[in-house]
């Protein structure tokens, strides 16, 4: 497979620099190095050479799993078109531009777009692949972009989400040239996550308004906090009427970009295995519930504290509610579901082990009640108690009550 004979390439063209130099890493400095960077197709096989051993089997990891997918749905022509064209290309910005730190990420991101394109196109493979893909997939996703509040948005990371849409748009065109695959019967399940897609479009669309309201972002990428003020958001918590304002808005304003892309990316995890096991309106209600929910709670909390605390906006705003209420019953349809794909489920493990200790964790060392906390680490909590609650409740509703199975429980 293509893959593979890439990672015995690059194992050969490594010994062939050693031989050459008389080294066994650092290589970056040698003439032979250099040279066989500018050559085409040859430079990708030299960028691992070298490196630390952690890293490179992490990028041979990514390869393999990653790769394996790709060529098994695309065919080794088309894979091997794509791959070469992409990997030219960064081949040649990484040298013209000094990036070539960042050229292993820039590979695997482009085998990551080329995956989703497979999925989205319902293309399958052994189980063992599909979670083994999934997971290294979105952790060379998490680690290439900027998840945190302060995250600085720079030239390399604009390329990193381009490396993405370019292995994507590339399998897209590709795939659509062929036959329509023949898809697994899932009859009862709704086969576009509108309601996942949907609110991501939402939350992007409300963080433009909020860069048009403070006119653009400052060196942080962040909003500014005081601007937010003019669509609703109060300064303090210091009545009923505030506390609903706050809740209604809490949930749709982000404070960053990093902000945005954490927020998003755990929606549109977390909402498609929620939505293709419970329904679009149940998906709906768990996640409205849980935002708003999260959020009211905070507020009476807030609230009702005896020192009568003003709020920051960095408190204020964020998705997180409705994340956390999404993890939260997606977990309970995970562990259920039978029509939901071994690679699914695996990533979304991994989003949830990622994600609830964090929360867990701080909230055990600055306490469950603490609205003066810089993050609403409450908040998290809240959201996913009451996605915990609406999962089991629908699971007992549809067992005793309705006597028929939810979409994600039909085995026919």
């Amino acid at each position: 497979m293509g893959d593979l004979g890439y990672l015995g390439l690059a194992l050969l063209a490594w010994a062939a620099l050693a031989l050459l130099t008389g080294k066994t890493n650092n290589f970056q400095t040698t003439s032979p190095y250099r040279l066989g960077t500018m050559v085409p197709l040859v430079g990708p096989l030299l960028f691992p050479a070298g490196r630390e051993l952690a890293t490179v089997a992490e990028f041979f990891f990514g390869i393999l799993t990653l790769g394996t997918y790709s060529e098994h749905f695309l065919g080794h022509r088309r894979f091997f078109l794509i791959v070469g064209g992409t990997y030219t290309i960064i081949q040649y910005i990484s040298v013209a531009n000094h990036f070539q730190y960042v050229m292993l990420q820039w590979m695997i991101l482009v085998l990551v777009g080329i995956s989703i394109v497979g999925v989205w196109h319902g293309r399958s493979c052994p189980a063992w692949l599909q979670a083994s893909a999934s997971v290294i997939g979105y952790w060379w996703v998490v680690r290439s972009l900027p998840l945190d509040t302060d995250a600085q948005i720079d030239f390399v990371t604009w390329l990193s989400l381009a490396m993405i849409l370019a292995g994507g748009i590339a399998a897209f065109a590709v795939m659509q040239k062929q036959r329509q695959p023949r898809r697994v019967a899932l009859k009862k399940l709704p086969s576009v996550p509108w309601v996942t897609i949907g609110l991501d479009v939402v939350l992007i669309a409300f963080f433009v308004i909020e860069v048009i309201v403070s006119g653009g972002l400052d060196q942080s990428n962040m909003v500014n906090r005081e601007a937010l003020a003019s669509l609703g958001l109060p300064n303090e918590i210091h009545s009923v009427g505030s506390a609903v304002r706050q809740m209604l808005i809490y949930s749709f304003l982000q404070q960053s970009i990093g902000h945005l892309v954490g927020n998003l990316i755990g929606v549109a995890i977390g909402g498609l295995v929620v939505e293709r096991f419970f329904g679009h309106g149940r998906a709906l209600f768990a996640i409205l519930l849980g935002g708003f929910g999260a959020s009211l709670i905070w507020s009476i909390v807030t609230l009702t504290c005896s020192e009568g605390v003003s709020l920051s906006f960095s408190v204020g705003i964020g998705a997180s509610g409705m994340g956390y209420a999404i993890l939260g019953t997606g977990l309970i349809s995970t562990v259920f579901a039978k029509n939901i794909a071994t690679g699914t489920k695996a990533i979304f493990y991994f989003l949830v082990f990622r994600n609830i200790p964090y929360a867990i964790s701080a909230v055990t060392t600055g306490g469950l009640i603490n609205p003066t906390a810089d993050v609403g680490d409450d908040v998290h909590v809240y959201g996913l108690l009451i996605g915990l609650v609406v999962g089991v409740f629908f699971l007992l509703w549809h067992r005793f009550v309705a006597r028929r199975p939810l979409p994600g429980l039909n085995t026919d």
